[in-house]
């Protein structure tokens, strides 16, 4: 393996961070059910998979252990005084609305199948952040190969 290959691969995904969403089962009048993946949540692991391929720019898929880092960043909502959203903005309080942090993982991690890697059984470790920005929502990704793991 080459040293460029155990760089790591960053980028961005822009727009406001969304949590994967439950499945929907549908029941048509056949009688035979079937699940569907909201079209927002399919949209957004694409937008995902984009940019990846972007950063990726050719690298072929990682083929073993990987760490990822994911941050969330979201704009104080809108309806906030000045001072909270100072607070916010400085790292004072928190993000604990929706999206839950996992549902934040499993959207960035399926959104990454085929393209960063096979399967993401290849994820080893893995850090989500939620955090407040002034602007541009956003999601950061890191994906670090674990050199030499399998």
């Amino acid at each position: 393996m080459g040293r460029n290959e155990l760089k790591p691969i960053r980028f961005s995904v822009p727009g406001v961070p969304m949590g994967k969403a439950r499945p929907r089962f549908c029941w048509p009048s056949h009688g035979r059910m079937w699940v569907r993946t909201p079209a927002a949540t399919k949209s957004k692991e694409q937008q995902v998979g984009w940019e990846a391929k972007r950063a990726m720019s050719g690298r072929p898929m990682l083929d073993e252990a990987v760490r990822v880092e994911i941050i969330a960043l979201f704009a104080p909502p809108a309806s906030w005084p000045k001072w909270k959203k100072a607070e916010a903005l400085a790292g004072k309080r928190e993000h604990t609305a929706k999206p839950d942090i996992d549902n934040i993982a499993k959207l960035v991690c399926d959104g990454l199948n085929g393209i960063a890697w096979t399967d993401d059984a290849h994820v080893v470790a893995l850090e989500v952040k939620k955090q407040f920005c002034e602007h541009d929502p956003r999601m950061v990704v890191t994906i670090t190969p674990m050199q030499g793991r399998k």
